[in-house]
C-alpha cells in the first residue's frame, strides 16, 4: 500500500520581518560654533587634538626621501 498527500509546511515560509531602524533627526543648530575652520594639509590621514596645549597634530605619509 502506498499513501501520498500534500500539506503546507509553515517552516517553508519566510520569517516575519520588521522595518529597519533609521537615524533620529538632529535638532537645528541654535547658533554658529565658535572658532575658525582651516583645511588640513594634503595627505593628512589622521588628526589628534591636545586640549592642554590647544594644538592639532596631523599625521601623513610625508615625502619619499624621509
Amino acid at each position: 500500500m502506498l499513501l501520498t498527500g500534500c500539506s503546507s509546511n509553515p517552516a517553508d515560509a519566510p520569517p516575519p520581518t520588521i522595518a529597519p531602524a533609521r537615524a533620529a533627526d538632529s535638532p537645528p543648530a541654535a547658533a554658529g560654533m565658535p572658532g575658525t575652520v582651516f583645511p588640513l594639509a594634503a595627505g593628512a590621514v589622521a588628526a589628534v587634538y591636545d586640549d592642554a596645549t590647544r594644538s592639532l597634530v596631523t599625521l601623513g605619509a610625508g615625502a619619499p626621501d624621509r
